[in-house]
């Protein structure tokens, strides 16, 4: 035991002896500094345990030997920079520090948050580390997308969320386009009310944030459905749940337009083989797939309207029969049967023609 202790108290011997050392080549060296340089180099310690002393002594040394350096690194800590991962050349560069510090400043004025997360995710030390002057205009081109920053930070959104979009445009602004995509696509689906789920991976939420979208866009587009009508589908529904529903309603959609579509068609024709005029909007068949539902349905309540006038009611009930959409009407009298079939002559032997 008596020799344990006594080991001990001559490796703290040697360690101090070492550290007394160290300090009379520092004292030394500082001679030659004037007088405000020596003012400015700190010889306060408030933790006098080994390593602090030690590291408090290292950089006192550097501040003596090397002054514009130390003096570089203690801007960067001021800023919390580790400065561990930087090179002395780059250290010892005073016109790139000063500019870093400078840049790093107006962008902490912009928002505290962008300056944490560029010392959370030490972007500028491994920028200084890599490839100091793409560091340098990393930082100017931040500033410089001062505006569509500041939207993302004041949009409400999940606070998770907006600092990974944040994260992700620091990193590289040319990511703002699609974070301001990301940002449009919450605002568009919490129009409807839809519950989003920010606990998911963010690449899952981005994707499932534009799959949504584009959908509900497209069955507006496309089909001519209200939004108010989408709203009380899928308000207050989860992704998973509504997605479900909106795929579903395309689908209905898709149906009922190819339907409309299909009677529409034996309507024109109908009307064109009895020489009618018919509509300008309606001359090009082709064109009806850009028509929404409720113009089709307009035009098809307006051209039966119309055939009906040479099918009358009972050759509409007919034509329903032949369209399998009704069953055979009951009380139908020949002359009835033989008229609507003469009508509807020219749209069999047309069909027959095409099959051939």
């Amino acid at each position: 035991m008596a020799q344990d202790i006594g080991e001990i108290i001559n490796r703290k011997i040697w360690t101090v002896e070492e550290i007394l050392s160290r300090v009379d080549e520092i004292v030394e060296k500082s001679k030659s500094l004037s007088p405000n340089q020596r003012k400015k180099v700190s010889t306060t310690i408030s933790d006098w345990s080994e390593d602090k002393v030690k590291k408090h002594i290292d950089s006192v040394k550097d501040a003596v030997i090397n002054p514009i350096r130390h003096k570089n690194k203690e801007k960067l800590k001021g800023i919390g920079v580790d400065i561990e991962k930087i090179s002395e050349k780059v250290l010892d560069n005073t016109e790139l520090v000063n500019s870093i510090i400078s840049l790093f400043k107006d962008i902490r004025n912009i928002d505290n948050k962008l300056t944490n997360i560029l010392i959370e995710e030490q972007f500028i030390e491994n920028g200084l580390g890599n490839i100091p002057d793409e560091i340098e205009q990393k930082l100017r081109d931040i500033i410089d997308a001062e505006s569509g920053i500041k939207e993302i930070i004041e949009k409400e959104i999940n606070e998770q969320s907006k600092h990974k979009l944040l994260t992700e445009v620091l990193e590289d602004v040319s990511f703002l386009e699609e974070a301001e995509e990301i940002i449009s696509n919450i605002d568009y689906l919490t129009k409807f009310g839809i519950l989003i789920e920010y606990s998911l991976p963010f690449e899952d939420l981005y994707r499932n944030l534009n799959t949504l979208s584009r959908k509900i866009s497209d069955i507006i587009d496309n089909f001519g459905i209200l939004e108010e009508e989408i709203k009380q589908k899928i308000e207050e529904k989860a992704y998973s749940e509504a997605h479900k529903i909106i795929e579903e309603m395309e689908k209905n959609c898709a149906e009922r337009k190819r339907r409309l579509i299909d009677e529409l068609k034996i309507y024109l024709f109908i009307l064109k083989s009895l020489e009618e005029d018919i509509p300008e909007a309606l001359s090009d068949i082709s064109g009806l797939e850009e028509k929404t539902i409720p113009e089709l349905e307009e035009y098809v309540r307006k051209m039966k309207e119309r055939s009906l006038g040479y099918l009358r009611e009972s050759g509409i009930k007919l034509l329903n029969f032949l369209k399998g959409e009704a069953d055979f009407p009951k009380g139908i009298k020949i002359n009835d049967i033989k008229r609507t079939l003469d009508v509807l002559r020219p749209i069999f032997l047309k069909g027959i023609e095409e099959e051939s």
